[in-house]
């Protein structure tokens, strides 16, 4: 199917989207307060029921300061079509008080006047709002010609052909609205919100409707598509679990027949011999051997001298030395001490 096919089947199925909605017949929102309060609670609901909400608050407070000074509760009691009413009710609080903050009362009719610069720049500063609902209230209070694209919308659309993947958020808008014109533009966002982000699943994926399925584009394709995703689910996810089983099951033989091999030497002999021929990791216990000290030695020196007898060897020479022999032979060894009184000279 070419782009301009698939874009015309989109655009019909939006259409008769649009129609059957109860916002058709309805006055919308005009003020930039209304346009953020309506677009943020269309991203939690479908657009009906969007409004319904939004005609509650309208109806039940005077104006938007008095919401702003209200209790969360009561805020939450006029959301109570919606799944996450708490979290939108603590955002329509913080919003309003934030624009009574910044502007000194909850309005934002002269951002209008302001370039898109300094218009884009307030919003940044308002939590947990998106990028589209800029661009929406762009679109519809200075005319900007673009369809606002979340990011999930940008991402359906690149798959199904209908944008470039390559181009940025800002091209891509421009692009759509060049091809399907204002009034359709609107009526397009609505659908695509609905679809990716109010049409979700409690576990985040999204229901896509015929037109936005990739590869297709019509009812058959769409049922093609379910069809082969039950088989696989059913079939393959069986079947690949078997042969997974099986093949671990024979892994588990192999692995178990490979230690049986492994425990017998006779399987493996070299294993046996480098088992025999390995030295031991421990290391070897290295041997010290003291130094006797001086007096030690002085003292084996002299009471190996005490004991030496006639027939003993000499550490040295290998006999006894002269004085030691006739010192054996004396039995009264003259033990009388040497005089230190100098001789005196005989004269002649």
């Amino acid at each position: 199917m070419k782009i301009s096919q698939r874009l015309k089947t989109l655009v019909d199925a939006a259409e008769r989207f649009w129609r059957s909605s109860s916002v058709a017949a309805i006055d919308y929102p005009q003020t930039v307060v209304d346009l953020v309060v309506f677009h943020k609670l269309h991203f939690h609901m479908s657009p009906q029921d969007a409004w319904q909400c939004f005609s509650r608050l309208k109806d039940e407070f005077v104006d938007w300061n008095e919401v702003r000074v209200s209790v969360v509760r009561e805020i939450q009691e006029q959301l109570s079509g919606a799944n996450d009413s708490l979290e939108l009710a603590v955002f329509i609080k913080d919003f309003l008080e934030h624009v009574h903050k910044e502007r000194r009362r909850v309005t934002l009719e002269p951002l209008v006047e302001a370039n898109l610069t300094d218009f884009r720049r307030f919003f940044k500063t308002v939590k947990g709002l998106d990028p589209a609902t800029v661009e929406f209230v762009l679109m519809r209070t200075k005319a900007h010609p673009v369809v606002p694209l979340s990011a999930s919308m940008e991402r359906h659309l690149a798959e199904i052909g209908i944008v470039k993947s390559a181009d940025t958020r800002d091209r891509k808008a421009k692009h759509l609205f060049e091809a399907v014109g204002q009034e359709t533009a609107l009526h397009l966002h609505h659908y695509l919100l609905f679809h990716t982000h109010a049409n979700s699943r409690p576990d985040g994926t999204v229901r896509l409707p015929a037109p936005m399925v990739a590869g297709g584009g019509g009812r058959a394709s769409l049922a093609r598509t379910n069809a082969a995703a039950a088989s696989v689910a059913a079939t393959g996810g069986s079947a690949t679990g078997g042969s997974a089983s099986r093949g671990s099951a024979s892994r588990g033989s192999a692995s178990r027949g490979s230690v049986s091999r492994a425990a017998t030497p006779a399987a493996r002999p070299h294993a046996t011999k480098a088992a025999a021929g390995k030295k031991s990791s421990r290391p070897a216990t290295r041997k010290v051997v003291r130094k006797p000290s001086a007096t030690k030695r002085v003292r084996a020196t002299s009471s190996a001298g005490a004991k030496t007898t006639p027939g003993s060897k000499s550490s040295r020479g290998g006999g006894a030395s002269s004085a030691q022999r006739a010192a054996a032979q004396d039995p009264m060894p003259n033990t009388r001490p040497k005089s230190s009184r100098p001789k005196a000279r005989r004269k002649r």
